[in-house]
């Protein structure tokens, strides 16, 4: 057999031995053997055991060790790398990690989670900002990652923070149009309900951060999908009027 895995791609078929094992309710020793027969072995022992070296790192690569290079090269990082929602795969340039999922997937996979799904990107990537040097001794994450999401992400986050006081003036519009018996749906009595005096908060800087705002205020999931269809009304309207 000549397939050989890195530790990193062992440690994702691990993964989803163990969610497979839980979804057929089988034992986590069967688990793998599925996973080891879904690439060609026999069992899990003999895909461990034609696993490259950095899974097995007693493992003797054959024949003589290769000439050292001309100049010393720093040690390779021990350790594991971590990866953000969105980030590539770095055994496989073609895929990407889903954090919703917890599977690596190509990009069609992660654009179809809807277009705030870089959302949750931002903030992951600034909970791992925050993390000190203790949380981190185990877990490397390049500040060069690749991740699929991150300039959409930007993008959408400062599209909203530019054009919440526009959003918030067309919501009131949609409640005064209640109001006068023109319009009579979710969108407008959402607006009805959740708008103060002041119109949207200011303090969220995205659209789902708005939604976990007023969800945080005990605000019904009907209204909450109610005001992700008005922002797709909205841009909607302000594209064609341009």
């Amino acid at each position: 057999m000549s397939a050989s895995f890195s530790a990193a791609r062992v440690q994702q078929l691990r993964r989803n031995a163990k969610r497979l094992g839980r979804t057929l309710c089988i034992s986590h020793s069967e688990a793998l053997d599925r996973v080891a027969a879904q690439h060609g072995f026999k069992n899990w022992s003999l895909l461990s055991k034609h696993s490259g070296p950095a899974s097995h790192p007693s493992a003797v690569p054959p024949g003589p060790p290769p000439s050292p290079p001309p100049h010393e090269s720093s040690p390779p990082d021990p350790r594991q790398r971590y990866y953000l929602h969105g980030d590539q795969y770095e055994d496989d340039p073609a895929r990407y990690y889903c954090a919703r999922c917890d599977v690596f997937f190509d990009a069609k996979h992660l654009l179809s989670h809807g277009p705030q799904t870089g959302e949750r990107y931002l903030e992951s990537l600034a909970r791992w900002a925050r993390r000190d040097w203790r949380s981190k001794m185990d877990w490397r994450r390049p500040d060069d990652a690749v991740n699929l999401l991150h300039e959409s992400a930007l993008a959408a986050r400062a599209q909203y923070q530019a054009l919440r006081p526009a959003f918030s003036d067309w919501l009131r519009a949609q409640g005064r149009r209640l109001r006068a018996g023109e319009r009579r749906d979710h969108v407008a009595l959402m607006a009805i309900n959740m708008l103060s005096s002041r119109g949207l908060p200011a303090r969220p800087k995205s659209l789902p951060q708005l939604r976990e705002h007023y969800r945080s205020w005990g605000k019904q999931h009907f209204e909450l999908e109610a005001l992700e269809a008005a922002w797709t009304e909205f841009l909607a309207e302000r594209a064609a009027s341009q």
